[in-house]
């Protein structure tokens, strides 16, 4: 940008610079503002001219820093310098050191001073222990993820103890990342989740006007959305699943570990989250008065995972004989990993025996969610209903706002005789 004054930006202040008398003269005009840089100085500009029309000194250079004063060309400049003394007794340089004063009163006038600036309140004295429990009894989520930001609120709260919001900065988050991928071997998408939960805090600080700063972990993600889909779960046609699960190498599987058959079948024909399947008790199977046979899961990651979810009558009955005998499956979890590992080691250890991990790579528990979403969905079955039964927020106006969830009579008329099939194509066998 251009400007019709001797005026320029350094860091966000406007400066006039200017040569007067041969003496340099940088004085900030104490704005950021262009404008109002224009109009301080014109209005600076003004000042020293109507000063130096009044001077006597006008058609003379003078150097007030030096002393030293020549002529305009054509006038004799050595008889100039030769009167110096005269124009000392005369009392004339004094008016000039008089005008230099004038020439600084005119500056005051045109640049009005800084106003004294408080000191900058903190953005927020509110304890970060306080801020992360605040944020996790408001949110509205699954118990399960629930118990997630819990472990994760204790971990930050270890690592920053007693420290309040507005000493959170950037820098320290990158303190924390690296925390959590050197010491604690996090790998980047459990560190993305951690510090998206310190995301969102922060963000609901700053909604309740609890933070007023920026948020100091935005765009701290260490994995793209694109790195995410092509890294994460992998959907597998049912015949493919069939190979791995249906044949007589996991049947024989089955003899030894019945009840990973029974999380596993479970898991390929409703879509169910791995802690869902792995949490389940007799009382969650039940009946309804249409005769409709569903799981009720009240322990899940979201609150639409809080659902009931229809099964085939051969699968409930196989739940229902092993869960009489049984209390549960009596897997264990194994902290912020939940029941994964449980589950994930046994079964990989079963496709490396019969050498399904190098035709298979990306299989695990959540691909057959993905799968059975996928399956769904090529079969037409509305996406409210394939929504309902793998417990996704249905976010549409029509069925996710102003309707109501559909009852599990709904969901098995549409999902149930698909479901049947994919027990067939799995050759299910219980006992």
């Amino acid at each position: 940008m251009a400007y019709n004054f001797p005026i320029y930006k350094r860091g966000e202040t406007f400066v006039i610079h200017v040569r007067i008398f041969g003496k340099q003269i940088k004085r900030s005009l104490r704005t950021g503002d262009p404008a109002l840089a224009m109009a301080r100085a014109s209005r600076f500009m003004a000042e020293f001219q109507r000063m130096k029309d009044k001077s006597l000194a006008h058609g003379w250079e003078i150097d007030l820093a030096t002393g030293k004063i020549s002529a305009e060309p054509g006038q004799d400049s050595e008889d100039l310098r030769k009167s110096v003394p005269v124009l000392q007794e005369a009392g004339l340089l004094g008016r000039m050191a008089d005008f230099q004063t004038l020439l600084k009163d005119a500056f005051v006038n045109a640049v009005p001073p800084a106003a004294p600036t408080a000191p900058a309140e903190p953005a927020s004295s509110k304890e970060l222990s306080a801020a992360l429990k605040d944020f996790i009894e408001v949110s509205a989520i699954g118990a399960t993820t629930k118990g997630d930001y819990a472990s994760y609120a204790k971990q930050l709260n270890e690592f920053w103890a007693g420290k309040q919001l507005h000493e959170i900065s950037v820098e320290e988050v990158a303190r924390l990342i690296k925390h959590l991928r050197t010491i604690v071997k996090n790998g980047p998408r459990t560190v993305d989740n951690k510090v998206g939960f310190l995301r969102a805090a922060f963000n609901h600080a700053i909604k309740m006007g609890e933070y007023k700063g920026s948020n100091p972990a935005s765009e701290k993600n260490l994995v793209s959305k694109k790195q995410k889909k092509n890294s994460g779960a992998k959907s597998y046609r049912y015949n493919d699943l069939a190979t791995v699960f249906g044949g007589k190498e996991f049947l024989e599987f089955k003899t030894q570990r019945p009840e990973l058959y029974l999380v596993v079948m479970t898991g390929l024909v409703t879509g169910m989250r791995v802690s869902s399947v792995c949490r389940l008790k007799l009382k969650d199977l039940k009946v309804c008065v249409k005769g409709t046979p569903y799981i009720d899961i009240k322990w899940d990651k979201s609150a639409a995972g809080s659902r009931d979810v229809p099964v085939p009558w051969p699968l409930y009955n196989a739940l229902s004989d092993y869960l009489q005998k049984n209390d549960g499956f009596g897997l264990k979890a194994s902290g912020e990993k939940g029941y994964s590992d449980a589950v994930r080691k046994p079964i990989m250890a079963f496709r490396k025996d019969h050498g399904f991990v190098q035709s298979y790579p990306k299989l695990s528990f959540h691909s057959f969610r993905k799968s059975c979403n996928n399956y769904l969905l090529q079969q037409k079955v509305p996406v409210y209903m394939c929504a309902a039964l793998v417990g996704h927020e249905d976010n549409s106006m029509t069925t996710g706002v102003y309707g109501d969830m559909p009852a599990v009579d709904e969901i098995a008329s549409h999902v149930g005789h698909h479901q049947t099939t994919l027990l067939q194509v799995l050759n299910f066998q219980w006992p």
